[in-house]
């Protein structure tokens, strides 16, 4: 959703989703190879924690406190 409304150049959205997408798919690897519950919930924690840093980022983004820059 965040990639779809800030990021108009294509290759960027796509780099951006990727990102996410291993950072989860990580994750939840992890938590496949998890001995323990505790390890599990570690792993959520994980996922939780991404979750609100893109929504933080969001809200930055939507309040012009932050702004993109592209770096050539």
């Amino acid at each position: 959703r965040l990639s779809a409304f800030y990021l108009q150049d294509g290759l960027t959205r796509i780099k951006f989703v990727e990102e996410i997408k291993q950072v989860v798919d990580k994750e939840f690897e992890t938590a496949r190879r998890a001995k323990t519950d505790e390890e599990c919930i570690v792993c959520i924690k994980n996922l939780r924690a991404e979750t609100d840093n893109l929504l933080e980022q969001e809200r930055l983004l939507k309040t012009k406190s932050a702004q993109l820059y592209a770096k050539v």
